[in-house]
């Protein structure tokens, strides 16, 4: 399989709706001899479809933050709450990719 600038858009926008890898792979109809391939290049530092899934992970994290901010910023409660344990998820998240690569 042959990594194009449109597979790359593709995976970018695939990390921004936080799908898995083994998603991602079905929705690029990726060839099951190349599957480990393609789950290898999105788990390695530095590999480009790696970081155009990380980059759209920041994005759709980015979006997600942005329109609670507004909606807590106008007094939603549930979404103050929400907002609240949505954080403290991240930062967790954040710790295991950092930690253990997770």
């Amino acid at each position: 399989m042959e990594i194009t600038h449109e597979i790359i858009d593709r995976v970018k926008n695939f990390g921004a709706l936080g799908l898995s890898y083994d998603r991602i792979i079905s929705l690029l109809m990726v060839p099951g001899f190349q599957k480990e391939l393609i789950i290898e290049k999105l788990s390695t530092p530095g590999d480009e479809l790696y970081e155009a899934y990380n980059y759209g992970l920041a994005v759709g994290d980015y979006n997600k933050e942005a329109k609670m901010e507004k909606l807590a910023e106008s007094g939603d409660v549930d979404t103050i709450n929400t907002q609240r344990i949505y954080r403290k998820q991240k930062k967790v998240e954040d710790l295991k990719r950092k930690l253990f690569g997770i």
